[in-house]
């Protein structure tokens, strides 16, 4: 008897080594299993596969995240968004002025859409719309990877205006052959910033800056309008 529990003992570790090892086989390098210090989601955008790379002002990170919403879909269903606010807020049980939809993102793979929104106590929320209903997307528990931004802003940063910076640290994000692109300020003196990162994330990052020459006074400045969503 006891070399029989010996074996299904054994039975169960192999079972779980090969389940543990399937499920991380087709994500790339770098990713773990556990929940991501997410402080806000300022600005969303899809890989392949159902990969979403997610801009994180606060913590001035970029994490990607394996949704597993990888069924292909050729056509994607009509989404009706009158009163879309009203509908967001609902989602969340709250109300209309007590949120902000930072962004809409489109999985390329499945065709399903997915919403940031910020709301006014400082948390933030990722919704997925399903049919009629919006459903929150888990973010606990999940296969990601993060890179934080170079040269971002310090928390405490503020412009000639008083206003803070690291809010603006990601505005925008994009993915294309095999990188992800990043808009949003950094902590150089021409501050408006366009970042290149490699996917799979590593150290390596490409910055290039805007600047202007205003030639009424005959001097260079960087203007930060052009990343304000």
């Amino acid at each position: 008897m006891k070399k029989i529990y010996f074996v299904f003992a054994i039975v169960l570790a192999g079972a779980f080594m090969m389940s543990t090892s399937f499920r991380h086989t087709d994500l790339p390098e770098g990713f773990i299993n556990g929940t991501p210090e997410i402080k806000s989601i300022s600005a969303l955008a899809f890989g392949a596969d159902g990969m979403l790379f997610i801009g994180d002002s606060k913590s001035a990170s970029v994490f990607a995240v394996a949704t597993n919403d990888n069924q292909k879909n050729e056509k994607g269903t009509a989404v009706d968004l009158k009163k879309f606010d009203l509908k967001v807020a609902a989602a969340l049980g709250t109300t209309v002025d007590n949120i902000s939809i930072q962004d809409i993102a489109v999985n390329p793979t499945s065709k399903k859409i997915y919403v940031a929104v910020q709301l006014n106590d400082g948390s933030s929320a990722l919704l997925r719309i399903e049919g009629e209903n919006l459903v929150a997307v888990n973010l606990k528990n999940i296969d990601y990877a993060s890179v934080p931004v170079a040269n971002a802003p310090a928390e405490d940063a503020k412009d000639q205006r008083g206003r803070p910076l690291r809010g603006n640290s990601i505005t925008d994000l994009g993915f294309y052959d095999g990188k992800v692109f990043v808009t949003g300020l950094s902590n150089q003196e021409f501050s408006s910033s366009f970042r290149s990162i490699p996917f799979p994330f590593t150290k390596q990052q490409d910055q290039s800056s805007l600047e202007i020459y205003h030639a009424a006074h005959k001097d260079y400045t960087y203007s930060d309008a052009w990343v304000d969503k």
